[in-house]
């Protein structure tokens, strides 16, 4: 799948954009949310402090996204519209590579006024800073 003569991918993988990403990552905080809410409303019963309380709600955000790249190369929200997550081989990524992208790339991305989220609109290879940190592409998922 790796294009040997470097840059990503040879012809027949489809590299998604930027818009496609923000649904799925749109879907993701709903489901996100509901967690969010859920786990709030526990900690809240069990007068647990604010702070306590935003650091776990985004704890379970890191869980979510690091398990279900490492282990599928999907979240939910990328399954529902139909991309993937991959290395330059075009298999799911190693563990490590996962923790790359989703803690320090999606830090480093965020940092400054969300520029590397925004990269994927003009990157040639439609890659984030995350993804570059990462190693990683976002693609069409193949059905089957």
């Amino acid at each position: 799948m790796a294009n040997p003569a470097g840059g990503g991918f040879a012809g027949g993988v489809e590299l998604m954009g930027f818009w496609i990403r923000v649904a799925a990552a749109l879907i993701d905080l709903v489901l996100i949310s509901v967690v969010a809410v859920v786990a709030g409303s526990i900690l809240l019963v069990l007068n647990s402090g604010d702070a306590a309380s935003t650091l776990i709600i985004g704890i379970i955000g890191w869980i979510y996204h690091v398990a279900f790249i490492a282990i599928k190369g999907q979240t939910i929200g990328k399954m529902i519209v139909g991309v993937q997550v991959v290395n330059q081989e075009g298999s799911i990524p190693g563990f490590g590579a996962v923790l790359l992208r989703e803690i320090v790339g999606k830090f480093l991305s965020g940092l400054a006024l969300l520029l590397g989220y925004l990269w994927v609109g003009w990157d040639r290879e439609k890659r984030g800073w995350h993804d570059h940190i990462g190693g990683t592409y976002v693609v069409r998922k193949g059905r089957g």
